[in-house]
């Protein structure tokens, strides 16, 4: 059976209304890098980069940043705010792709109420940013391994 995919610009046009609406809606805001070096770091000296991370600001703002501490290769410290770690060397596109993705998530954690439920949508996050990136290595490991 063969499926014909019609797309009829007046639905584009009701779509981006939707999404327009959600945004406005929304208490989430996203500042996308619009450069590596917003949150990629390689000090003098250094073989890797710094380690860097999302931060969810009380404010609702989702930024990426870098730790600036040289030699802070361990975990991603946090000081009562959300942050979520990863290694800082992933290019731009893959760093704004795992911001919008997690941006659901975020926005439920400040609407989120409780403790627990807050906890819980914490977990949600860092297992979202883990997997998102794992997923990438996996994929760029897969293209190396059939370019021999």
């Amino acid at each position: 059976m063969k499926t014909e995919l019609k797309c009829d610009l007046r639905d584009l046009r009701s779509l981006r209304e939707e999404r327009r609406k959600i945004m406005e809606t929304t208490n989430l805001t996203i500042h996308y890098p619009k450069k590596p070096e917003e949150f990629r770091c390689r000090y003098e000296g250094q073989r890797d980069y710094q380690p860097a991370y999302f931060e969810l600001s009380e404010d609702g703002t989702l930024s990426a940043n870098y730790i600036s501490e040289p030699g802070n290769y361990g975990r991603c410290p946090v000081f009562g705010g959300n942050r979520w770690g990863f290694k800082g060397e992933e290019k731009l596109a893959e760093v704004r792709t795992c911001m919008a993705t997690i941006a659901p998530l975020c926005e439920e954690l400040l609407e989120a109420e409780s403790g627990e439920e807050k906890l819980a949508i914490r977990d949600q996050i860092e297992l979202a940013v883990k997997g998102f990136f794992e997923k990438i290595a996996l994929q760029k490991a897969r293209k190396e391994y059939h370019r021999r």
